[in-house]
């Protein structure tokens, strides 16, 4: 378009000079024509700039599942807007760290747990979403359309914490977080690293079943102290290789880590008390230089169509309540009954408190 533009000008110049000559009159009108000519092909050249497709940098967890991701969530927005995504993809308490030192330079748009997020929110790292760019929130479930409050950011999927557990080493499917403590396990009791997202929120749950609870976490620490002499501590998948393999028996997961494969001893069940809830979020970032291809990203995401896809392709549990659970999925996802019985904590305290945590975690439970 700038080189139509240029010959546009250079031939106007020929044009003015002949008619000049033959009648002023007419050679004004002539260049008063071109010139607005020129004029309206600068003003597309200025709008097809404007236009232009962006790139945007997506941190989001990694491994096989941010193989999975970047094939149905990256490239699926890629041929649907011409706009290019770099996946920044690694563990949440890593990506976390990296968001925090860069203040969200280099990241427009990152994916964490609620708890997490938190404490990108309170470094002020994070800027509130546009609702007239991402007006698919409003499909959203309740507790996913702006679980931090102050508009925010939305969910993206809701998850569970379960038992994995191999299914050789138990008569019947395990019920109960206390099944973590068994004596008469055939293999070693796994737990994660209080630095993986979930577990917190484990250690909350037990210490709530021991007579304390967010506000008393040591009686979840003393709990699991009584096994830190045979417990694996694992961040995630080595701990599902050691359960197929029968060194585990049985360990807190995340429902979308463990498919539904009868051929393999590695299974999945729901404590009948109900899970333990984990909503992941996705925020755009105060450093982003493209703030409305982010926050278009953001709504892509939460439309019926994306939710469906990453459902059926990475078991993604849908927070848009106008997709169903797909049918026949090899996943453990989280149904609309799970969510009812989850059990959820307060992020904020959570957060807060986190920090503590994890400096006694490691003098009660690592150190040896």
């Amino acid at each position: 378009m700038a080189l139509a533009t240029h010959r546009l000008r250079a031939g106007t110049n020929d044009e003015e000079g002949s008619m000049i000559g033959n009648n002023e009159k007419t050679g004004r009108w002539v260049r008063s024509g071109v010139r607005s000519l020129a004029l309206a092909a600068a003003g597309l050249v200025i709008g097809a700039a404007a236009t232009q497709a962006a790139t945007i940098t997506v941190s989001v967890w990694g491994g096989g599942y941010g193989a999975k991701w970047k094939k149905h969530a990256a490239e699926p927005f890629e041929k649907a807007t011409g706009h290019k995504v770099i996946v920044d993809g690694g563990r949440s308490a890593v990506r976390l760290s990296k968001v925090k030192a860069t203040k969200g330079k280099g990241t427009d748009v990152v994916f964490l747990t609620v708890h997490q997020m938190i404490i990108l929110r309170d470094e002020g790292i994070l800027a509130p979403i546009d609702p007239a760019n991402v007006p698919n929130v409003s499909q959203l479930y309740d507790f996913a359309k702006d679980p931090m409050g102050g508009g925010m950011c939305p969910a993206i999927t809701v998850l569970g914490v379960g038992l994995a557990y191999n299914k050789d080493h138990f008569k019947s499917p395990p019920t109960s977080w206390n099944d973590l403590f068994r004596k008469d396990l055939k293999g070693r009791p796994g737990y994660p690293v209080l630095s993986q997202s979930y577990s917190p929120l484990v250690m909350t749950r037990i210490a709530e079943l021991n007579g304390g609870g967010i506000d008393d976490i040591g009686k979840g620490m003393a709990k699991l102290a009584t096994i830190k002499d045979r417990v694996q501590l694992f961040r995630i998948f080595e701990i599902l290789k050691a359960i197929n393999q029968g060194d585990a028996s049985i360990a807190p997961m995340l429902n979308i880590f463990v498919r539904k494969d009868p051929k393999v001893p590695l299974s999945f069940a729901w404590p009948k008390d109900g899970g333990v809830g984990v909503v992941n979020l996705a925020c755009v970032t105060k450093a982003s230089k493209n703030k409305k291809v982010a926050e278009q990203f953001l709504n892509f995401y939460l439309s019926a169509e994306h939710q469906a896809r990453i459902a059926k392709e990475a078991g993604d549990s849908p927070v848009n309540k106008t997709v169903p659970i797909p049918k026949g999925t090899v996943y453990n996802m989280v149904t609309p009954d799970q969510i009812s019985r989850m059990h959820h904590y307060d992020a904020t305290k959570v957060a807060a408190k986190l920090a503590g945590w994890l400096k006694r975690f490691q003098e009660e439970i690592v150190a040896k």
